[in-house]
């Protein structure tokens, strides 16, 4: 992953970080292979008591004060299990990244708990019946504005890195409109040249056709699939990840949800192994997470067509396109060309 890759951290770096917060004490330090954005490492001290070292993405330099809002609102106004929060650190002359201590939460993700089969259908049906609950909770935090909650004043206007992070919107239209680009932007902008200009137009269009609602913002978390809900003896004892939440549409996020647990893992566009290794279908997770859902939430959500929700997640898929295949085989980067033609052709018709 080249953008994790270029941040500045040495060993030496990240040995010194942790003695000062756990002085005298004996460090055992493993890297997080499967982090997609930012480094991230577990590391264990004298008492066997474990934590993660999360080094901030510099590419995104407000994600971690973002991750740190979004963790305190959610711990002070829902019931989700939340790691403490060790220490905070932003970028100085004596390290060149910013960084999060946070205490690791027992057991381990969804989607290894079943890539190992240690879950039963009925547990995980159960666990989705929770995850749609606790998103319920999330959506009862509302804004009276939509985009970014750590700005100070909506400037939907004004000069910014990206069209949606570091801005605030009025309505869900303007909103979603601005996501769309930024996800289609995210950190590639030139792989796929001929699929960009129809896709922008598709932007367009689908943003008068689904966006004309009377939701208000509402807090999401846009990033909730198996691999940030961990599990321990069939509960869930965490969520994590909470660095991309923002004001938005309920029905939107509640529906991407719903797609997080239908393929794979970011930025994959393989079906869940869920489905077949606990023969479960798309319908069955629906009415689990809608289940848990009203049992924390009146919201009154809209239905979505899969044609939306295939478009933003080929948004995702093209928008980093240079970034996710840096250590894929050729033969799996011809693979994924053809998931992304096969999707550009179903979503653009």
């Amino acid at each position: 992953m080249p953008y994790k890759s270029q941040i500045p951290i040495i060993d030496k770096h990240l040995l010194e970080v942790i003695q000062e917060h756990f002085p005298n004490e004996k460090i055992e330090i493993t890297e997080i292979e499967k982090s997609f954005v930012n480094p991230v490492f577990q590391f264990t001290v004298s008492s066997d008591k474990s934590y993660i070292l999360k080094i901030n993405n510099p590419e995104w330099p407000q994600k971690q004060t973002r991750e740190i809002k979004a963790m305190t609102l959610a711990k002070t106004k829902t019931t989700i299990p939340l790691p403490q929060i060790i220490a905070d650190h932003n970028k100085d002359d004596k390290y060149p990244f910013s960084y999060l201590i946070l205490e690791k939460l027992p057991g381990m993700d969804l989607r290894d708990i079943v890539k190992k089969n240690l879950i039963t259908k009925k547990e995980f049906l159960s666990i989705i019946r929770k995850v749609g609950f606790h998103l319920g909770e999330l959506h009862a935090i509302s804004f009276d504005f939509f985009g970014d909650f750590c700005i100070k004043q909506k400037n939907s206007t004004s000069e910014s890195f990206t069209h949606f992070w570091g801005k605030q919107f009025t309505s869900w239209k303007e909103c979603f409109k601005a996501f769309c680009y930024d996800m289609l932007n995210w950190v590639d902008q030139v792989s796929f040249p001929n699929y960009r200009k129809p896709l922008t137009w598709k932007i367009e269009e689908l943003t008068e056709k689904f966006t004309e609602n009377n939701e208000k913002g509402s807090f999401v978390h846009s990033d909730i699939q198996p691999t940030n809900v961990i599990i321990k003896n069939g509960k869930i004892t965490g969520i994590i990840d909470f660095e991309w939440s923002y004001a938005g549409s309920p029905s939107f996020d509640f529906h991407l949800t719903k797609a997080g647990f239908f393929f794979s893992s970011f930025p994959s566009l393989e079906k869940n192994i869920a489905y077949t290794k606990l023969d479960l279908n798309q319908e069955e997770i629906q009415k689990e997470m809608l289940s848990g859902y009203k049992n924390s939430s009146s919201n009154q959500l809209t239905d979505l067509p899969t044609e939306l929700l295939d478009f933003v997640w080929l948004l995702y898929m093209i928008g980093s396109w240079n970034w996710s295949v840096q250590s894929s085989t050729s033969e799996e980067i011809k693979s994924s060309e053809q998931s992304i033609h096969e999707l550009f052709s179903r979503v653009i018709s």
